[in-house]
C-alpha cells in the first residue's frame, strides 16, 4: 500500500497546533486579569482588531498590561509579518480571540462549530454564527443532557450543588449541610431537588469568588409569597454581601450586592409559574439580573464584597427570609457570565452541561 503524504498540509497542521494553544494562553491571560481586576485590559474594544507584537511598531491592540504578570510574553503567529498576528474583540463581558492566518480552517478543529457560543478559536469567526437562542431545552425548563453544552461555562466556577439527593458540591468539595427538615422532591429535569418548607435550609462555608467580579444562579420552583432567600452570602450584619431573593410586591427575583447596590428583575415574576432559572452578574461595575435568559434589569454601581462570609442555599443569611419550594443547579463563578453563557445554561434545562 502506497500512502501519500502532503508535506504543506501537515505543515499547516502543525502551525494550526500552535495557533490554537497561542490563542488559549492570549484568552486565559486575558480572563485572570479579568478575575483580577474585575474589568478587561481597557485597550481591548467590541471591534476585532489584530494585537500588538510588542517587538515592533504597535499598530493594533496594545496587551502590554498583561506582560509579564499573566503572560511571559505575546505570542505571535508562527507566519506573522506583522503585529502579532491574533486578533481580539470584546463581546458582552467576555472576549474572544482569534488566529485568522489558521491554514486549516476553523471547522477542522475538534470540537468546535459555528453553532457553538466559543470565545477562543482556531481560525475567522464564522459569518453564520448567530448567538443561541433562549429555548429552554425541551418541556419549557428541561433539557438535561440534551441541551447546548456549554464549554466555557466552567471557566471561573468555584462552586455547584445539583440538588440531586445531596448538598455535594461538584466543583470544589464545599458541601451543605441542611438546617431543619432535609427533603428532596421532583426537580425541574433531574430525579430530584433540595425541597424547603420556609424554615429550612442548607449552609455552606465561604466560597471564595473575589471581592468583585461575579456570578451566581439557580433553578427555582415556587407558589410562596412573602420574601424569599434563594442564594446568598452574610453573616447577619449587612455588610458587603450578595443575595438572590424574591420580592414579594412584584414577585420578581432581585439581588442584593455589596453596600448600596441593587437590582429587582422587573416584569419577570416566578412565583405559580413552575420552574425558573435566575442568574446575576457583576463585572465590576455593571449588575444585571436574569430570568429565563430573557432581558436583563441592570444598574451602574461600584461595590465589592467579602467572599469570607458563609453562604446559605434556601436562606437569606442575613434577613432570614427561607424558602418555601425547589431549588436545584445552584452555581457560582468567580466572574461575569456572557450573555451567550447564561442563555445556554437556560436552555440545558438544570444546567447540568456547566461541569465537562
Amino acid at each position: 500500500m502506497i500512502v501519500a503524504i502532503n508535506p504543506a498540509k501537515q505543515l499547516g497542521s502543525s502551525r494550526d497546533a500552535e495557533r490554537k494553544a497561542d490563542i488559549a494562553t492570549i484568552y486565559k491571560a486575558v480572563n485572570q486579569y479579568l478575575i483580577d481586576h474585575g474589568t478587561l485590559p481597557t485597550t481591548i474594544t467590541t471591534t476585532l482588531t489584530s494585537i500588538c507584537d510588542p517587538l515592533k511598531t504597535c499598530t493594533g491592540i496594545d496587551l502590554s498590561a498583561l506582560v509579564p504578570t499573566y503572560i511571559p510574553d505575546m505570542p505571535k503567529d508562527p507566519q506573522a509579518t506583522t503585529d502579532s498576528g491574533y486578533s481580539i474583540q470584546k463581546v458582552g463581558n467576555n472576549v474572544y480571540v482569534e488566529a485568522p492566518s489558521t491554514e486549516q480552517g476553523f471547522l477542522n478543529q475538534p470540537g468546535y462549530s459555528s453553532t457553538t457560543p466559543i470565545v477562543a478559536f482556531v481560525g475567522k469567526f464564522p459569518v453564520d454564527y448567530t448567538p443561541p437562542v433562549a429555548t429552554a431545552g425541551t418541556g419549557g425548563g428541561g433539557g438535561g443532557g440534551g441541551g447546548t453544552p456549554c464549554p466555557t461555562c466552567a471557566t471561573g466556577l468555584v462552586g455547584y450543588w445539583k440538588g440531586d439527593g445531596n448538598t455535594t458540591d461538584l466543583k470544589n468539595g464545599n458541601n451543605g449541610t441542611w438546617s431543619g427538615s432535609t427533603s428532596y422532591d421532583t426537580g425541574n429535569n433531574q430525579a430530584q431537588a433540595f425541597s424547603f418548607d420556609g424554615s429550612s435550609y442548607i449552609s455552606l462555608p465561604a466560597i471564595p469568588t473575589g471581592s468583585s467580579a461575579m456570578s451566581a444562579g439557580a433553578w427555582v420552583n415556587t407558589s410562596a409569597g412573602g420574601y424569599l432567600g434563594i442564594v446568598g452570602s452574610g453573616n447577619g450584619a449587612f455588610g458587603p454581601r450578595w443575595e438572590i431573593m424574591k420580592d414579594p410586591g412584584s414577585a420578581s427575583p432581585y439581588i442584593d450586592f455589596g453596600t448600596g447596590c441593587e437590582v429587582v428583575a422587573s416584569g419577570h415574576p416566578i412565583v405559580g409559574s413552575g420552574w425558573h432559572y435566575v442568574v446575576f452578574t457583576y463585572d465590576g461595575s455593571t449588575l444585571s439580573i436574569y430570568v429565563d435568559a430573557g432581558s436583563p434589569s441592570s444598574t451602574s454601581c461600584s461595590t465589592t464584597i467579602d467572599d469570607s462570609l458563609v453562604v446559605g442555599i434556601g436562606d437569606s443569611p442575613n434577613y432570614g427570609y427561607d424558602f418555601n419550594g425547589e431549588i436545584q443547579g445552584v452555581a457560582i463563578w468567580n466572574r461575569a457570565l456572557t450573555v451567550d453563557e447564561i442563555t445556554t445554561l437556560y436552555n440545558s434545562g438544570n444546567g447540568i452541561s456547566i461541569l465537562p
